[in-house]
């Protein structure tokens, strides 16, 4: 498995999906996973046999994997050019009878174009190496930098199957590789796993106060002519929207548990979330998820939630397996494909739409109808789980090819 992101709950929840759901499908397999953890300790434990490699490596074990890489692409197999690291990664794909790109991000597309060549480049091993390939439901897109499509669309044929996690990235691709393309929709990989709620005994305070799990993103805008002033109104406007639901429930008073997605030491959402809490209202009690790291324990929080505020995807993805009413605020395109999938497409507000009136009006429209969108949840929750679990079925199948 090739191009899994890093210290990130999100994807980790997408990685266990993924190993569990191919796992049972082939009748039992040995994984290598190369990714992108900037800390050891953010290997996940998992019931599945796992190998961890980093596919972050010195620039000179790049650039001998590199002439390593070109050498087979001349027929040739200058083994002795491979560095330690190399010989490792090389060893893992002579050895595979499959390979899978992670479940993820738009790794391929616009958002990431400053890294995307070099998850271009572990796909291309897999067809240096002549061994099957098969995209697994990620999302994808925008393609707008076209001086990379061509490299784009070599990539995306070097896949024996594609699939993507939802219509506004297959919309996308078909954009880029032609409307014939073929592409199936699945969903999220976390989808086909389920955790049961956090007690609510657990939160000593909490006793009947509305419980929300907030999410929120640190934006930073670039390309904006004012990014500190779009940044200081999104967070205005987390904070009037949290306000204007303490006033709504009154008496009955709301706590916030702060769940932070990003939990390396270079990446990390606390200490914003820490001063995103700092603005909320007296009547607001909170608390930042600091010591749990794992995706289980924040979908467990989640699911205890009455409401879920989503400004990162997978939160997003999280109430949407618990079936608990969420207000999306997505930063592409990614967390509203997912919520029209989830038919909650009218409780999303687009980043540019973000103002303390609309994310305020929007949080109360989630909570007066919340019944109703856990009866929609009840609906369209095992629909997406069972599309989840076809993109094993899909990839499995590359293994029966002639």
């Amino acid at each position: 498995m090739v191009n899994q992101h890093g210290d990130n709950t999100g994807d980790e929840a997408a990685l266990r999906g993924m190993l569990q759901g191919l796992d049972q499908a082939l009748g039992g397999a040995r994984f290598t996973v190369l990714h992108q953890f900037r800390e050891r300790g953010s290997e996940v434990e998992v019931a599945q046999p796992v190998r961890w490699l980093s596919l972050v490596i010195s620039p000179g074990e790049a650039v001998r994997l590199t002439l390593y890489a070109l050498g087979l692409a001349l027929g040739r197999r200058w083994r002795p050019v491979l560095g330690p690291a190399g010989e490792v990664i090389v060893g893992s794909y002579e050895s595979a009878d499959l390979v899978v790109s992670a479940p993820g991000g738009p790794y391929f597309g616009d958002l990431y174009w400053s890294h995307e060549p070099v998850h271009w480049f572990y796909v291309w091993l897999a067809r240096l190496h002549r061994r099957p390939a098969a995209l697994y439901a990620p999302s994808a897109g925008p393609f707008s930098k076209r001086v990379f499509n061509p490299f784009r669309r070599f990539t995306y044929r070097s896949f024996g199957v594609v699939t993507l996690r939802e219509e506004r990235s297959a919309e996308f691709y078909r954009q880029l590789m032609g409307h014939d393309a073929q592409v199936e929709v699945t969903a999220d990989a976390a989808l086909q796993q389920q955790v049961a709620p956090r007690s609510r005994s657990e939160w000593a305070q909490l006793g009947d106060r509305v419980l929300v799990a907030l999410s929120a993103i640190d934006w930073r805008y670039a390309g904006d002519p004012d990014p500190e002033g779009r940044r200081e109104n999104y967070d205005r406007s987390i904070a009037a929207a949290l306000g204007a639901l303490a006033a709504e429930v009154g008496d009955r008073g709301v706590h916030v548990v702060l769940v932070p997605q990003l939990h390396s030491r270079k990446h990390s959402d606390v200490e914003y979330l820490r001063r995103l809490a700092e603005r909320f209202d007296a009547r607001i009690s909170w608390e930042v998820l600091e010591g749990e790291r794992t995706s289980p324990a924040q979908r467990g929080v989640m699911a205890a939630a009455d409401l879920v505020v989503a400004g990162r995807y997978h939160p997003a993805v999280f109430a949407v397996s618990a079936h608990v009413p969420v207000l999306c605020i997505p930063y592409e395109h990614k967390a509203a494909g997912m919520m029209d999938a989830a038919g909650l497409g009218d409780f999303v507000v687009m980043l540019d739409d973000v103002e303390p009136e609309v994310v305020s009006s929007s949080i109360l429209d989630v909570w007066r109808r919340r019944a109703e969108i856990r009866d929609r949840l009840e609906q369209s929750e095992p629909l997406l789980r069972q599309q989840s679990a076809h993109t094993n079925d899909v990839v499995a199948r590359l293994l029966e090819a002639p």
